[in-house]
C-alpha cells in the first residue's frame, strides 16, 4: 500500500517562558497514512515574516522548547507530521510578553499541629511564563497581622510556622512568574485551624497574700482558654519543709496522681471547680470545707499546720483534638503559716472554737440564774418575818398579841377578856 499524506498534529499548545523561550506540545495525528518519520517545526516573528526558523524532531517527540527568541514579540508556530509525504501544519500564535499567571489550583491544609499548618496546591492552569515562586499569605480569621512565606516555583507545599493553638486562619496562595510588572496571580483561598494545646500557664499573684497559723488567703487568677477548651480547674497544695525549695516542674504530678487530702500525703487537692463554675476571686486555703462540685466526691480544704511551709498551685486541665488529657500547673504561691497564738485563730468552717464558747456562756448563765434564785428566796423570807412583827403591839413592857398579854416582868400570862 502506498503511503499517503498524514493529517495535522492535534491540540498544539504554546506556553511562553519570557524573556526568550516558548514551550510547545501536541498530540499524534489521527491519520498517519504511513510510517511517521519526524515532525517539522517552523517558527517566525510576525514582525519579521521573512525569517523562518525550521527544526526537525523525531517521531516520538510531542513537546519542544523553542529558545533564542526576542522578548515582547509575537511568534507564529507551526508543526507538521512527516511520512514520505509532508503533512499539513497545525499552527498557533503566541506572544512572548509575560503576563501574570492564573491562580494556583486546589489549595488545602494537609497537616496541622498546635503551632503550624502545612498547605499544598497544584500549579496554575495558565502559567503565562515560568513560575519563579509561590507565596502563601496567612492571618488569623479574627484580627492579626498578615504574614507570608515563599517557596520556589518547583515546590507545591509550604509550612506556616509560629501559629497560635486552637486558632482559625485564612490562607491564600499566589503564583509568581517572570513578567516584569504585575506578575503575581490572583489569590487561591482556603482556611485551616491549628490543634488544641496544653492550657495557658496561669500566673498566681502573691500580692495581698495573707496567712494565719491555719489558713492563707490569695487571689485565684483569671482564666485563659485561648489554647483550647478547659474541662476543670483545681487548687493543688504541696506540703513543703522549711528550708527546702519548690519542687522542680519535672517533678510535678499528673492530674490522675492527685488525691483528696489525707494526713500522710504531700500533694493534695484543696479545691475542685468545673470550668463553668470557676471565678477569679479571693480564696482561703485551709477553711476546712468540702470544695467538690459533685457531693459524691470530697475534696476537703484541710486547715494548715502552724509554722509550716506550703506551695499552692492552680492546675488547669483540658482535652486535645485526640481526646487526650492536657494540663498545665501555674507557678506556685508560697505560704508560710504563723505560730499558734494564745487565742486560737478563727478558721472559717471549723466548729471547735464555737462549741467551746457556747459551753462557757451556758455555764455562766446557769450560775447567774442560781444566784438570782437564792437572792429572791432570801428577800421573800425577810419580808414575811417583818410582816409578822408588825401585827403585834407593845404596851408598858407587855406585848399584846391577839387576845393574849405577855409580861416582860413576870413572864406571866394574863388573859384579857373581850
Amino acid at each position: 500500500t502506498k503511503e499517503g499524506v498524514p493529517s495535522a498534529p492535534l491540540m498544539l499548545r504554546a506556553i511562553p517562558f519570557p524573556p526568550e523561550e516558548i514551550q510547545i506540545s501536541w498530540r499524534v495525528p489521527v491519520t498517519l497514512n504511513g510510517r511517521l518519520r519526524n515532525y517539522s517545526i517552523e517558527v517566525f516573528n510576525v514582525d519579521s515574516p521573512g525569517r523562518v526558523n525550521k527544526t526537525m524532531v523525531g517521531p516520538l517527540v510531542t513537546n519542544f522548547t523553542i529558545q533564542g527568541l526576542v522578548e515582547n514579540s509575537i511568534y507564529s508556530i507551526r508543526v507538521a507530521a512527516v511520512t514520505i509525504h509532508h503533512g499539513p501544519y497545525a499552527s498557533v500564535v503566541q506572544s512572548l510578553n509575560a503576563t501574570k499567571p492564573s491562580p494556583p489550583l486546589n489549595p488545602q491544609v494537609l497537616q496541622a499541629t498546635t503551632t503550624s499548618l502545612t498547605v499544598t496546591w497544584d500549579p496554575p492552569e495558565m502559567r503565562n511564563g515560568q513560575i519563579q515562586n509561590y507565596k502563601v499569605y496567612y492571618r488569623r480569621s479574627i484580627g492579626g497581622e498578615e504574614k507570608s512565606v515563599s517557596v520556589s516555583g518547583s515546590t507545591l507545599s509550604a509550612d506556616l510556622p509560629d501559629l497560635l493553638p486552637h486558632t482559625d486562619y485564612n490562607i491564600s496562595v499566589v503564583a509568581i512568574n517572570n513578567a516584569k510588572d504585575d506578575n503575581e496571580s490572583d489569590r487561591a483561598m482556603t482556611t485551616g485551624t491549628t490543634k488544641v494545646a496544653a492550657p495557658v500557664k496561669l500566673v498566681v499573684s502573691t500580692d495581698g497574700l495573707n496567712s494565719t497559723s491555719t489558713s492563707a488567703v490569695f487571689s485565684l487568677p483569671a482564666m485563659d482558654d485561648s489554647n483550647g477548651p478547659i474541662s476543670y480547674v483545681e487548687v493543688v497544695v504541696y506540703v513543703g519543709n522549711i528550708g527546702e525549695g519548690q519542687p522542680a516542674r519535672s517533678a510535678l504530678p499528673s492530674p490522675n496522681e492527685l488525691t483528696a487530702y489525707k494526713e500522710e500525703v504531700v500533694w493534695y487537692i484543696a479545691a475542685h471547680f468545673n470550668y463553668v463554675d470557676y471565678q477569679s476571686k479571693m480564696f482561703e486555703i485551709g477553711d476546712n470545707t468540702n470544695t467538690a462540685d459533685n457531693k459524691s466526691q470530697e475534696f476537703i480544704n484541710a486547715p494548715l499546720h502552724p509554722s509550716s511551709k506550703y506551695y499552692v498551685y492552680v492546675l488547669v486541665v483540658g482535652y486535645n483534638d485526640d481526646n487526650e488529657m492536657v494540663h498545665t500547673f501555674s507557678d506556685p504561691a508560697v505560704v508560710l503559716t504563723s505560730q499558734q497564738s494564745a487565742e486560737p485563730a478563727h478558721v472559717a468552717g471549723s466548729g471547735s472554737s464555737t462549741t467551746t464558747l457556747v459551753a462557757v456562756v451556758a455555764v455562766v448563765v446557769v450560775a447567774v440564774l442560781i444566784i438570782l434564785l437564792v437572792v429572791i428566796v432570801f428577800v421573800i423570807k425577810r419580808r414575811r418575818r417583818s410582816a409578822s412583827i408588825d401585827n403585834s403591839t407593845m404596851i408598858s413592857g407587855v406585848l399584846f398579841s391577839d387576845n393574849c398579854a405577855y409580861s416582860e416582868l413576870t413572864f406571866g400570862v394574863y388573859y384579857v377578856g373581850e
